[in-house]
């Protein structure tokens, strides 16, 4: 999603350094349509010397045109007197490109920037590793690193996949994550009798030469069946996935508008929601939801009113 995450992430003060020999590698990697993209999005281009055509012709459309005064001149004699000129002499103004596709690919030392609503700029390089005041302040024998002030004192822990904790199971800050399933709706228990019985792992230090592992967690059931079963056979919703189940429940055949109008939400949720049962279910799109749903035990059967019960 680089071609898409390119134009939200500057707001998070994210900033994308793209380099690329040419166009055509953007085209091959992303498409045509993410590559045009992801040109849009960079507001900075910037063009060194000995391009492609291609690229030479983009670079000289982008500066856009200029007006310059074009002389012409033109003279005639007359076939007796060949002595005698007659002629005329002018200067008018032309459109030219500000800078031509010839002119790009025979820059020397130069670089071509076209930054954002400036002019474009024609700017000569200077090599940091050719010039001596710059070359002492890059980090190293002589030099402090300038990015050391912004590291993290202490990494970050390693994010675990699986769903978000319940109040119940919320362990201490120091504490590994947890994966533990939820218990089914028709399961009644106590908060302090819950029949999951989980031992959390705290997480260890990482040494700087260990390649960073996933912080485990050990989870049983007090009779002994498999939680991952026991979390497929009862998913978990939320409530505008429950919301939608018992409209679909009511009309079988609503479309995505009715549901919004039933269940009060907005139609991007209502699609979501859908698409989110289907991957709980484990059904196709041509499936019926709500017939899984009654197999799952998460509708009650046909013409058995359903209890209402809070999420």
């Amino acid at each position: 999603e680089f071609a898409s995450r390119m134009a939200t992430v500057r707001s998070a003060g994210i900033g994308c350094l793209v380099v690329v020999q040419d166009q055509a590698q953007l085209a091959k990697a992303y498409g045509k349509e993410d590559a045009d993209t992801i040109l849009s999005n960079a507001t900075t281009k910037m063009c060194l010397a000995r391009v492609t055509h291609d690229d030479a012709e983009y670079f000289s459309t982008l500066a856009g045109k200029t007006t310059v005064y074009s002389a012409n001149q033109s003279a005639s004699r007359p076939l007796l007197l060949p002595w005698a000129d007659r002629g005329n002499r002018g200067v008018g103004e032309v459109a030219r490109a500000l800078i031509t596709p010839d002119e790009l690919r025979t820059m020397r030392d130069e670089i071509f920037i076209v930054a954002g609503d400036h002019h474009p700029i024609r700017a000569r390089q200077r090599r940091y590793y050719d010039d001596p005041s710059l070359a002492r302040l890059l980090p190293g024998a002589t030099a402090a690193d300038p990015l050391t002030a912004l590291q993290r004192r202490v990494p970050l822990p390693v994010p675990v996949i699986g769903e978000p904790l319940t109040p119940d199971l919320a362990v201490a800050p120091t504490l590994a994550p947890l994966v533990a399933p939820v218990a089914p709706d028709n399961v009644a228990a106590a908060p302090h009798t819950l029949p999951h019985a989980v031992a959390p792992v705290p997480v260890a230090a990482r040494q700087p030469d260990t390649p960073p592992t996933a912080p485990t967690a050990s989870i049983a059931r007090a009779d002994g069946s498999d939680p991952l079963s026991v979390e497929k056979a009862h998913p978990r919703l939320s409530p505008s996935q429950r919301a939608v189940l018992d409209a679909l429940a009511l009309m079988p055949t609503a479309s995505s508008t009715d549901l919004e109008r039933a269940c009060g939400i907005k139609r991007s949720t209502v699609r979501g929601a859908l698409k989110e049962l289907r991957a709980k279910l484990a059904i196709g799109q041509e499936e019926d939801i709500v017939r899984a749903a009654r197999q799952r035990g998460l509708l009650p059967g046909e013409g058995t009113p359903r209890a209402v019960s809070a999420e």
